[in-house]
C-alpha cells in the first residue's frame, strides 16, 4: 500500500483517504465538507460526542433523560413503599414478640439478676462436663480451656427462623446433656491464648 493505514486515518491529502478527507479529519474537525463518519451536518462526531451542549445522537435519534413517572406511577410506587413499610414493621413486632417469649424462658433457667446481665452483654456462660464455654447472642461460642480459647460456630438449623436468645438456650440445653455432640458438630474457628480476665457473661 502506498499510504498506510495511520495515514488513511490522519492525512488529509491521502489519495486512498475517503472523499480526500481523511476518517480523523471526518471525526474531528468541525469545518470539515465531508462527515461520512459524522451524525450531524453541521457538526463532527466528536463534537458531539464531548460537547456539554449538545444532545448524543445515535441513528438519528436523541437521547434524552429517562422519561418522568406518571402521577399514576408515583401513586403505586408510593403504596408499594407504605405496604412494604408496614409489613416490616409487623414483622419487627413479631419478632420482638418472640425474643421477648424466648427471654421469659431463659428467666426460668438461670433467675433474674444472671437475665441482667445475658441482656446487657448477651453472653451466658455454660458449664459442661469437659469444658466451660460462653455462648454468644450473635450465635458463636467460645471453648474454654485451661491455656486458651477456641473459637467455636454451631447453632440451631435455620437460625434466622428463630429469636437469638432461642438460640442460646438451645445451646446451652445442648452442651449440658450432649456436649460431644456439640463438639462434633462445630465448626472450629481457631484458637488463641486463655486471656487473664473472662469477658463478663450471664452465670460465671
Amino acid at each position: 500500500m502506498a499510504t498506510s493505514t495511520w495515514g488513511t486515518w490522519t492525512s488529509t491529502t491521502s489519495s486512498t483517504a475517503i472523499s480526500a478527507t481523511s476518517m480523523w479529519y471526518s471525526w474531528n474537525d468541525a469545518n470539515a465538507t465531508d462527515y461520512t463518519a459524522a451524525t450531524s451536518a453541521t457538526c463532527d462526531t466528536w463534537t458531539v460526542w464531548t460537547s456539554n451542549d449538545e444532545p448524543m445522537y445515535i441513528n438519528d435519534v436523541v437521547w434524552t433523560e429517562i422519561e418522568k413517572p406518571t402521577h399514576q406511577e408515583r401513586m403505586q410506587s408510593e403504596i408499594l413503599k407504605e405496604w412494604s413499610s408496614h409489613i416490616r414493621a409487623e414483622k419487627k413486632v413479631e419478632k420482638d414478640s418472640a425474643e421477648k417469649k424466648a427471654k421469659d424462658l431463659l428467666l426460668d433457667l438461670i433467675g433474674e439478676d444472671e437475665l441482667k446481665i445475658y441482656e446487657k452483654t448477651g453472653r451466658l456462660f455454660v458449664k459442661g462436663k469437659k469444658f466451660d464455654y460462653i455462648v454468644i447472642n450473635g450465635g458463636k461460642v467460645q471453648k474454654i480451656e485451661k491455656d486458651k480459647i477456641t473459637d467455636l460456630c454451631v447453632h440451631l438449623a435455620e437460625r434466622s427462623k428463630y429469636p437469638p436468645t432461642d438460640n442460646v438456650i438451645s445451646l446451652k440445653l445442648a452442651i449440658e446433656a450432649e456436649e460431644d455432640k456439640v463438639l462434633k458438630l462445630a465448626n472450629n474457628h481457631g484458637s488463641r491464648d486463655l486471656p487473664e480476665e473472662l469477658p463478663l457473661a450471664a452465670c460465671m
